[in-house]
């Protein structure tokens, strides 16, 4: 069986989990999203899909193009439909279901990167709220594995 691998670190400690997403660009427009996400457990860093008549919503919402994500303007092309319509929206509500007991809602808003053209949504978690999540599944963090780590890390350079 082939395990999947988080793009970001390389790690296969991955949770498919449900999260309720409020998008808001303005005061008085919200955008709810309801949809199953992809959340690494060791770096945090989470992968979901917009659903289409939510990604209709969301591009009727005010564009603000150049908006910074991190460090970097954010004029990447999608990694999968190459698409150039990436939006970032900033301060979004975040809410992870867990079978187990009530929903982990992230402590500050997420910035997640939205592209407009398939609706792949990517954003970090985190770490304060990951441990939460870990706790609340019963799941814990590992260090990246050893193919993860730089070959100047572990002091081969």
């Amino acid at each position: 069986m082939r395990k999947i691998r988080c793009p970001e670190c390389g790690s296969t400690n991955l949770r498919f989990m449900s999260a309720e997403l409020s998008f808001a660009q303005t005061t008085d427009d919200f955008v709810y999203s309801l949809q199953s996400a992809s959340v690494c457990l060791d770096c945090g860093s989470a992968t979901s899909c917009v659903l289409p008549d939510t990604l209709e919503k969301l591009k009727k919402q005010p564009r603000v193009h150049g908006a910074v994500y991190g460090t970097a303007i954010t004029r990447m092309d999608c990694i999968v439909c190459r698409s150039r319509d990436i939006e970032v929206f900033d301060e979004v509500e975040i809410a992870f279901g867990t079978r187990l007991s009530s929903p982990v809602h992230l402590k500050q808003g997420a910035t997640v990167r939205v592209c407009l053209g398939c609706g792949l949504s990517e954003f970090q978690i985190p770490e304060q709220d990951l441990q939460q999540i870990r706790s609340r599944i019963g799941a814990h963090g590992r260090p990246p594995g050893l193919a993860s780590i730089s070959k100047r890390a572990r002091g081969a350079a």
